[in-house]
């Protein structure tokens, strides 16, 4: 499976049903990825302009900082999730 996003082309493999946004009762949806693979927490990294990867952490701090969100990793590092308000009426 191949998600676009702008001009960027992120393949991503799933191999269960994705579960919805969770939406809280305070306005705020929680979005989670888990891959299932504990590792050491990585960080946004700066990507160089012609490289093919690198940007994903990038976008997720820079898109939480914009709404207001908040963002972070699993003691473990098998999942990463970040908390956005939920903007509308």
């Amino acid at each position: 499976m191949t998600t676009t996003i702008s001009a960027l082309t992120i393949p991503a493999r799933i191999d269960r049903e994705p579960a919805p946004p969770e939406t809280a009762a305070d306005g705020q949806v929680r979005l989670e990825i888990n891959d299932r693979s504990p590792s050491a927490t990585p960080g946004p990294q700066v990507a160089a302009p012609d490289a093919e990867g690198g940007r994903g952490l990038w976008l997720v701090d820079v898109l939480v900082a914009e709404l207001s969100g908040t963002w972070g990793f699993s003691a473990d590092g098998t999942v990463a999730w970040c908390v956005l308000p939920v903007i509308g009426p």
